[in-house]
């Protein structure tokens, strides 16, 4: 009798990247790109969502979660910058709360994810594709977010995690290179970043565009890249952060950032009023 291999939880993952379809080379001009994606001859956005997701990286202080609670209410109440310009350009918005009241471990002393709880996190980020959105904008809200996406991009590349630090975030650790996006992910990811993946996922499947509205969504984008290349044809980057990160996500996306934000809360929201003008 020959022995049957375990699959990893990670089996079922990989195993939709690789049913993605041929689509061929996505165009690089805005309306272009919208009209491959959803088989249009002309662009036309009639239900976007703002998808907004929220976790604790790490130790944080008290005083920063509870902000984080008050802001994450207000989001969800309609009351931030961001939901009401949502609504003025008639998005959706819905805000996930990934378990903000209990903090990942510190990355320093453990794996953020076991593989199991790495993917019921991507297949939770999928679910957003219920919402029956033609156009997807992906943002992150909660703390230490931009880390984890350093940790990740850094440890994916092979690159110092000095060249990958948004804003003003340094991580104290060191990120090794690994072979496997997924094993990255669990190790040093942040659970913003895993339901990231997995709405993306969802998203090309669906043959839905997707803004990459900040670090968490276009690192999300680079593990998918990673798991197949030209999996990410779907995204546009409209919010890379800033500090050498930013540089870095720059240099990776042929299709980068239309405006520059000047104090605006969402550049996927600016890019969605030029398509809706």
């Amino acid at each position: 009798m020959s022995e049957q291999t375990e699959l990893s939880p990670f089996d079922d993952i990989k195993n939709l990247v690789s049913q993605f379809p041929e689509e061929g080379e996505a165009p690089l001009e805005i309306s272009d790109w919208v009209c491959h994606w959803r088989n249009l001859k002309k662009p036309k956005v009639e239900r976007p969502l703002v998808a907004v997701y929220a976790s604790v990286f790490g130790t944080r202080p008290e005083a920063q979660r509870e902000k984080l609670a008050t802001d994450f209410a207000a989001l969800e109440a309609g009351q931030s910058d961001l939901a009401r310009l949502a609504g003025e350009l008639g998005a959706g918005l819905r805000a996930f709360d990934l378990a903000m009241r209990l903090p990942s471990p510190n990355v320093a002393d453990a794996p953020s994810f076991d593989e199991q709880g790495c993917a019921a996190t991507i297949a939770f980020g999928m679910e957003v594709i219920a919402a029956d959105a033609d156009l997807i904008i992906l943002r992150q809200a909660g703390l230490g977010s931009d880390a984890a996406a350093t940790l990740v991009a850094a440890a994916l590349t092979g690159e110092p995690v000095e060249g990958w630090t948004f804003d003003d975030v340094s991580p104290e650790i060191t990120a090794p290179s690994e072979n496997d996006p997924l094993a990255i992910l669990a190790r040093f990811g942040s659970r913003e970043l895993a339901a990231h993946l997995g709405a993306l996922i969802a998203a090309r499947h669906m043959r839905v565009p997707v803004f990459l509205d900040g670090p968490t969504a276009a690192v999300a984008a680079l593990v998918l890249e990673a798991l197949q290349p030209g999996a990410s044809d779907h995204t546009w980057l409209t919010d890379p952060g800033s500090g050498p990160g930013a540089e870095r996500l720059l240099e990776r996306f042929p299709r980068r950032p239309l405006f520059a934000l000047e104090g605006a809360p969402s550049g996927g929201l600016l890019t969605l009023g030029l398509l809706r003008a």
